[in-house]
């Protein structure tokens, strides 16, 4: 029988050691629908993402104007993985480990990269572009689902301060093919707030890892800064690549990524991850 020595004076809580702060990630994707990964990217290839994405941005603004939207009310940029320095974000050391260890778990399947991952920009005083909802839902009959359930990652590409328009989620509502109520929603669009719902909010390499069947939304951008993030989407290796006719038609064909976009890799990891792509 184990003898506890209870200590006599308090002191700070003993922090989990590394491999159970991954198996807390995982528990939390599984059973919250969400987890928050502080860090995932580097300081070095974080400056690299901000300069790329800037650049990205920039050259958009001039060529499109600011005040440009696609038929999804957002300034995408789009399409990023066909550049290396975007593609990097596929494979980060804190983000890999979670989305494997969840899927072989849990869905007993692998991890690939799902189509063309794009950043997006909500300019400063901007409403939220997407009310709640959830991207696993029945659509005209219950035959008809959208493929089941992906993983999506949020990475913040500055911080992001609650007032400037993280995603906000309600944990619990995954594994549903249910849409959010439309009470959720305001006369004007815009997502209202929901009790015990939580914002995506951080600092700059901070990734956010869900599953996209939670009921989620995007959120106005009340300051004066820009909100960054780029996302990219994990299927498993058995789920189907299909061509997205939902797409707006100003940039679906951008959005389309093959394996002659992304080339031959001697990372082993790396071609995996694109293997389920088109060839051209």
């Amino acid at each position: 029988m184990q003898t506890i020595t209870r200590p006599r004076t308090a002191s700070p809580m003993e922090e989990l050691d590394e491999a159970h702060q991954l198996e807390i990630q995982i528990l939390n994707l599984k059973n919250l629908g969400y987890t928050m990964v502080r860090g995932a990217i580097p300081p070095d290839m974080l400056q690299e993402i901000q300069n790329a994405f800037d650049k990205k941005m920039n050259e958009q603004i001039a060529r499109m104007g600011r005040n440009f939207r696609n038929t999804f009310n957002r300034f995408d940029l789009i399409p990023l993985w066909q550049e290396p320095s975007f593609r990097q974000l596929v494979n980060l050391p804190k983000i890999m480990p979670i989305v494997r260890g969840f899927m072989e778990r849990y869905w007993d399947d692998e991890p690939v990269v799902f189509g063309a991952g794009h950043g997006h920009c909500l300019f400063e005083n901007s409403p939220a572009h997407q009310a709640w909802h959830n991207d696993a839902r029945v659509n005209k009959k219950a035959s008809d689902m959208t493929p089941p359930i992906y993983i999506r990652l949020s990475f913040l590409i500055e911080d992001v301060e609650e007032d400037m328009g993280p995603t906000a989620l309600l944990p619990g509502t995954h594994g549903t093919h249910v849409n959010s109520p439309p009470w959720f929603t305001a006369p004007d669009g815009q997502p209202r707030q929901v009790p015990e719902m939580i914002l995506a909010s951080g600092k700059a390499g901070d990734c956010l890892i869900n599953d996209t069947s939670i009921y989620h939304a995007n959120t106005p951008n009340l300051s004066d800064r820009v909100r960054k993030v780029i996302w990219a989407l994990y299927a498993g290796s058995r789920t189907p690549i299909w061509v997205r006719k939902d797409l707006p038609e100003d940039y679906r064909d951008q959005a389309r990524l093959t394996k002659a976009d992304v080339g031959a890799s001697d990372d082993p990891v790396m071609a995996a991850l694109f293997r389920n792509l088109p060839e051209d």
